[in-house]
Parts: C-alpha cells; sequence; structure tokens
C-alpha cells in the first residue's frame, strides 16, 4: 500500500504483487477498479542482485542500547534494461533484505521489510478482489 503527498495532491495505491507469475494488480478499492499488469522486471525485491555495489554500513537504532538496533549495509546499482536505479538496505551478513528502493524517472517503488509477518492468518490478502476478475 503506498500513499504520498506531493503539491496539495495526495495519491494512495494498493498493489498486490505476484513475483513468481510476474503479474500485478494495481487495486483501487475506492472505485472498485482493477488494473492488472505484466511486470518488467521478474528479480524479487529481496534477491541482492550479484553486481551491487556497497556503499556504506551503518546502525539503525541507538548505538547506546547493546543489541537493540540493527547493524545494515547500504547497495545500489543499476537495471539498465528498465532504464532505472536500486538502493538496498540488507543485514551486515548480507543475507536478509531489510528495504529496497527502484527509481527511475517515471516510477519509484519501495518495499520494506521491517515488519514482516511470518505467520498469516488471513489467506485472503493475498486473493484479488472479486472486481479483479476477468481483468485483462
Amino acid at each position: 500500500v503506498e500513499s504520498e503527498s506531493h503539491s496539495n495532491k495526495t495519491t494512495h495505491m494498493d498493489v498486490l504483487i505476484h513475483f513468481e507469475e510476474g503479474v500485478l494488480f494495481e487495486i483501487d478499492s475506492k472505485n472498485q477498479s482493477c488494473k492488472k499488469e505484466t511486470l518488467k522486471y521478474r528479480r524479487h525485491p529481496m534477491e541482492l542482485p550479484s553486481d551491487a555495489t556497497h556503499e556504506s554500513e551503518t546502525y539503525l537504532g541507538s548505538p547506546s542500547k547493546s543489541e537493540q538496533g540493527l547493524r545494515v549495509r547500504m547497495w545500489d546499482g543499476k537495471l539498465p534494461d528498465l532504464h532505472a536505479n536500486y538502493t538496498m538496505l540488507t543485514t551486515s551478513c548480507g543475507c536478509l533484505t531489510v528495504y529496497c528502493c527502484y527509481h527511475s524517472e517515471k516510477t519509484d517503488l519501495t518495499f520494506s521489510f521491517m515488519n514482516v509477518e511470518t505467520e498469516v492468518e488471513d489467506t485472503q490478502v493475498f486473493v484479488p478482489p472479486a472486481y479483479c476478475d476477468g481483468v485483462a
């Protein structure tokens, strides 16, 4: 779910992305409309590209509070086929992505994996609403 405000205009977008099938549903629950698109890039946002450049390492949290923060590494790179760049934060070992931002002239996509639910009781959250049925 994305919400943003700029130039006295607020936008809200709800997107359901199925990376394995390479599709996304842009859902407008207010107008009960749905648009299905093919993903232009099939890489999962948690996957650190092999050609990523390590930029820095930092600590999220208070360094004075032992073991209550998270040491992360920042990585940058380019996606030439999409004319886009990305910035990723991983744990210090590089094994778990905690944040990713893809940015281009037209689109910015941000993924945060800080509050990931490991168990989802309502699996309906992964099913597009009924008004998405039959969307070309």
